[in-house]
């Protein structure tokens, strides 16, 4: 937010350079932004590098931009309208892209070092698709799949088993490869100086059953004897940015210097095309906006923890944390058992739609190749359908408190409608009983946690 001068009352991009010999600074460059100061900030925080030759790194409403500084010229490197399929360094010195629109049926990745401004191609053999899973430093992990082992499942998420991960820095040198037999990689975290690889095992019907996870030491030590910028949490001024030296200083030298402004004729302001087709979850917290996510559920498991609040794009409530009843119970919902023709997903959809007034034959719409979330989109067009695969029974409890049943997809195929609950018990239509079933709220909380927590729910 510009507090004064030429663009005082606006929000955007201000580059300046510093001139230690005239003691002045000049604008580069100014760029607009129609938005909050807050979701800028926001924004930024994923990707704002600059190299040494005036090229300014920035991503915007899912854009990822370049911008000559010397011409006043921006250039879209690319558009990424799903994130995952765009990552950046700790260090924001390289970043990598997948080709095509599906993250999970990509051939190509592209590692892009942002000093040389030189992007490395990496391809997949026929048959098999590649997965960029993150950064350790600036050396890419990226991984490896069959065409042929790639699968949904019934709730029609994507399993991507990869059977081998590679290392990679940037100018294309490999430094590890890591594959398993039988054993394949799903995704990985990092934890201080090692990788941790979440793995599974295949299981006969194409299944696959999660098996222990496994990790990779990085071995490389980091440079000593250099000046370096970091992020700290101090008690009087909360989060600062500081440069940690690697000697001390001797204060009798230090000077203290206010530059003066160089002023020049005509505008230095680059306008940006805005990004309207956007499908994104806002989390708001106690500082704000802090974090923007294409997944609701990502949103939701994020709000949870800093207690705050999800909105989608158009500024509507999608998750609230708090101001939750003590009980509540879905009345029009009663119990639904399965026959020969539909099985107890299906029940559980049907009963879904019954409820929002719509009739409609589930199975046959899963024969057809229907998920849940793809029957309940086509159903339910005045709704916003939310995949929370992740995200915790205490969390997901929310909607049943707005009178909005959920879906829970179970491990073994099954499902079951969560419709109710208090502060000891959850009540549960259990397709295969034909009942509503009261369960305890902590077993049942662990019951969904070892089934994947996978909840599929609803906002009107």
């Amino acid at each position: 937010y510009m507090n004064r001068g030429r663009h005082e009352g606006e929000v955007g991009i201000q580059l300046y350079n510093y001139d230690s010999m005239r003691n002045t600074v000049e604008e580069m460059v100014y760029i607009p932004y129609s938005k909050s100061v807050q979701l800028l900030r926001t924004e930024l925080e994923q990707l704002l590098y600059l190299d040494r030759e005036g090229y300014l790194y920035f991503t915007v409403d899912e854009m990822v931009y370049e911008v000559n500084l010397n011409e006043k010229l921006y250039n879209t490197v690319f558009s990424q309208q799903q994130r995952g399929i765009f990552q950046v360094s700790h260090g924001q010195q390289a970043m990598v892209w997948q080709t095509g629109s599906d993250p999970y049926s990509s051939r190509e990745i592209i590692l892009m070092d942002l000093n040389s401004r030189k992007q490395n191609k990496i391809s997949a053999p026929p048959g098999e698709y590649l997965m960029p899973l993150g950064f350790m430093g600036e050396d890419l992990i990226y991984g490896y799949a069959r065409e042929e082992d790639i699968c949904e499942d019934n709730v029609g998420r994507v399993i991507f088993p990869m059977y081998k991960i590679v290392i990679m820095g940037t100018d294309g040198t490999v430094h590890l490869q890591y594959s398993q037999p039988e054993v394949y990689v799903t995704g990985c975290t990092m934890e201080d100086n090692q990788i941790v690889l979440q793995r599974c095992v295949a299981k006969e019907g194409g299944e696959y059953a999660e098996t222990t996870p496994d990790q990779i030491m990085n071995s490389s030590k980091p440079t000593a004897g250099k000046n370096s910028v970091e992020t700290v949490t101090t008690e009087q001024y909360q989060k600062i940015v500081q440069i940690t030296v690697k000697k001390e200083i001797d204060t009798r030298g230090i000077q203290q210097l206010t530059p003066k402004e160089v002023l020049f004729e005509g505008s230095r302001e680059l306008i940006l095309p805005e990004n309207e087709n956007l499908e994104r979850y806002y989390v708001y917290g106690p500082e704000g906006v802090q974090g923007i996510f294409s997944s609701p559920a990502d949103a939701v498991a994020q709000a949870y923890e800093l207690s705050g609040v999800v909105l989608d794009d158009g500024g509507e409530y999608v998750w609230i944390r708090g101001n939750r009843a003590t009980k509540n119970q879905i009345m029009a919902i009663s119990g639904a058992k399965i026959t020969e023709e539909s099985g107890s997903v299906a029940v559980c959809l049907d009963t879904i739609l019954k409820y929002e007034g719509v009739a409609a034959d589930s199975q046959q719409l899963l024969n057809q190749g229907g998920t849940v979330y793809s029957v309940l989109q086509e159903n339910l067009p005045d709704a916003e359908i939310l995949d929370l695969k992740g995200c915790s029974l205490d969390a997901v409890l929310y909607y049943v408190n707005r009178d909005l049943p959920v879906l829970a997809s179970l491990s073994d195929g099954e499902a079951v409608l969560v419709v109710g609950f208090n502060q000891f018990n959850i009540v549960v239509m259990d397709p295969l009983s034909g009942e509503l079933e009261m369960k305890g709220i902590n077993d049942s909380a662990e019951w969904f946690a070892e089934n994947g927590n996978c909840f599929v729910t609803y906002v009107r």
